[in-house]
């Protein structure tokens, strides 16, 4: 995962905690715009120009977004997408 702010850039990993620290810096803040490719890459640009991009991962499921009613995407290892909508009611 990418993360960018103030002119700075890092790559975070899950396995290591000390990177993650970093993400801290967007609790609270707004979403101003949102991209998924086909491939399953993510990029969010935070209020205050932070950004954050998740690409794929071979193996893994390298992210998911969860919204209201059931609403779900979640990149697939290897790239790609699936996703799952609220039934019509």
């Amino acid at each position: 995962m990418e993360f960018r702010a103030s002119g700075t850039a890092a790559t975070l990993r899950p396995d290591d905690k000390s990177s993650i620290i970093q993400l801290i810096a967007v609790l609270g803040q707004s979403v101003d715009e949102a991209r998924v490719d086909e491939q399953g890459r993510v990029q969010f640009k935070l209020t205050g120009g932070i950004e954050i991009e998740c690409g794929i991962d071979d193996k893994y499921e390298a992210w998911q977004l969860a919204g209201l009613r059931t609403f779900l995407i979640v990149c697939l290892p290897g790239g790609g997408l699936a996703t799952w909508t609220p039934d019509p009611a």
